[in-house]
């Protein structure tokens, strides 16, 4: 029996954040299963073109990576890097759904995204309350989300209405909860000082020029003119083993079901 492990993630064109979120991830699962084959797949087109283009690597789409491995694996195991089950994971369930119903391998399992589940949530949630320890009064902590248009979209409101009173708030660069609401919940509250970070498994472009840039669009620059006092944290999610391991809990629960 030839095991393979399919790691599926947007990807970043960001090569420093790849080294410390993505690349750390495969490295743990490739130590933790060395009987398996561990693949990394990006689901962007765009961010594969870019890789591709300013650093020669290429990285394969769901459906070629299936494609190539038809015939030398007989278990595969999809696993979302994904934070919710919105358009990029949906591309993962088409793949995987079109390689079982062809009979492709003789097994072919796909895996849950972060914020999946109440046991991952609440996961989610005490890492975050963790972070609050080291709070002053007035400060707060704001995540950055992607946000989607997608059903899934209710994630983010979930985890936000879920935190309760914490001194934690998500917006999404991408539909709901907007800064706008964020930015008026927090004055509400009294909070003057905010620690920004993205909420997602990687800092890469959204990090870097929506969030952490001072102009007049960015983040930071509308929660400054707001007239709150910012410090941005280019720190991707993948970064916290607590949160690399959630995805690992997944994997593991996947692959003991067969």
């Amino acid at each position: 029996m030839k095991i393979g492990i399919i790691l599926a993630s947007f990807g970043t064109s960001y090569k420093d954040t790849r080294e410390k979120t993505l690349e750390v991830l495969r490295d743990e699962i490739a130590q933790t299963y060395p009987e398996a084959d561990v693949f990394e797949v990006y689901t962007s087109a765009m961010v594969r073109q870019s890789i591709l283009k300013e650093e020669g690597i290429t990285y394969l789409g769901i459906d070629d990576q299936l494609e190539q491995m038809k015939g030398k694996y007989d278990h595969v195991y999809v696993q979302p890097v994904h934070i919710i089950p919105g358009h990029e994971y949906q591309k993962l369930v088409r793949a995987v759904t079109l390689a079982e119903a062809n009979k492709d391998f003789e097994v072919i399992r796909l895996g849950h995204p972060l914020l999946v589940g109440m046991a991952n949530y609440q996961k989610v949630i005490a890492f975050l309350l963790e972070k609050t320890s080291e709070l002053e009064p007035g400060q707060a902590l704001l995540y950055m989300s992607h946000g989607t248009d997608d059903a899934s979209f209710v994630a983010y409101p979930a985890l936000a209405y879920m935190l309760d009173d914490a001194p934690i708030f998500v917006s999404s660069v991408e539909g709901y909860p907007d800064l706008e609401m964020s930015v008026r919940h927090m004055k509400q509250a009294g909070y003057d000082t905010i620690e920004l970070y993205p909420f997602m498994f990687v800092a890469g472009d959204h990090a870097h020029n929506d969030m952490a840039s001072k102009d007049s669009d960015a983040w930071q620059g509308t929660l400054e003119a707001e007239g709150f006092k910012v410090t941005s944290h280019i720190i991707g999610l993948g970064e916290y083993p607590e949160i690399r391991q959630i995805y690992k809990d997944s994997l593991a629960s996947l692959m003991e079901e067969v």
